[in-house]
């Protein structure tokens, strides 16, 4: 904190705050957990059999539930090595990603039939690379 008070005072022209990065993951976070499940949601409910369909809380908390890897990649993340920071956030999305399918697929199966079934899969997995590569690239 201190360092970053001086590099203020100093008019060191790389000083980002860290408010800011606060308010972007937090929005960045809440847009992930509210719309992909929203979304997937969506197309249960519109392309769906209409039974045993899944709620919209259920699919909020298995998303939620998914990232758990990630608390313990954050301590590891503290380790100063580019290559291992790489490994340790890819391991932490595998797992995340893994749970994720074994939760979801099952669930989405039952309620979609053939290319929705594809369509909803693409779209977890694309979702989920993509918030582990923005992870990467603008938080951390």
């Amino acid at each position: 904190m201190a360092a970053r008070f001086y590099a203020f005072l100093d008019d060191d022209d790389d000083f980002t705050s860290d408010a800011l990065k606060i308010i972007s993951s937090t929005s960045f976070l809440t847009f992930y957990f509210i719309f992909v499940p929203l979304f997937l949601w969506g197309l249960i409910k519109l392309t769906g059999s209409g039974r045993d369909d899944p709620e919209y809380f259920f699919l909020v908390s298995v998303y939620g539930y998914s990232f758990v890897p990630f608390l313990p990649a954050i301590v590891m993340y503290l380790i100063p090595s580019h290559t291992l920071k790489w490994a340790v956030l890819l391991m932490a999305g595998g797992i995340s990603l893994v749970f994720l399918a074994k939760e979801m697929f099952g669930k989405v199966a039952q309620c979609l039939e053939g290319t929705h079934v594809k369509i909803a899969s693409v779209v977890m997995l694309v979702m989920h690379l993509i918030f582990i590569l923005t992870l990467k690239w603008k938080f951390l």
